[in-house]
């Protein structure tokens, strides 16, 4: 088993851009077994992501959200949450259209 001392985000991000799911999701449930809350989590995610492609604009969604946090998002302009994949698909297709 790998201990979260030795996951970092850079390890997560580069998953995500590869697009490896499967590493995302095990790296995440690494860390989510080990962090103070969630958010933390997800901030940190945030910040690498913000600090390694700037004013790339990130969708966070589900439940983690729904009940607190909002003060992660808020602290990121280019963070917009989406509570559900409805509202997901108009993102995207509104994105489309108007960039």
């Amino acid at each position: 088993m790998i201990e979260p001392t030795e996951i970092d985000n850079s390890d997560f991000l580069r998953a995500l851009l590869e697009g490896n799911r499967g590493e995302c999701s095990r790296i995440l449930h690494a860390h989510l077994h080990h962090q103070t809350t969630v958010h933390d989590l997800y901030e940190k995610v945030i910040r690498k992501i913000d600090e390694n492609i700037p004013n790339l604009p990130i969708l966070v969604g589900g439940q983690t959200f729904r009940r607190g946090g909002q003060e992660v998002i808020a602290r990121y302009p280019n963070v917009k949450y989406l509570p559900d994949l409805n509202s997901v698909d108009a993102y995207i297709k509104d994105f489309q259209l108007n960039g």
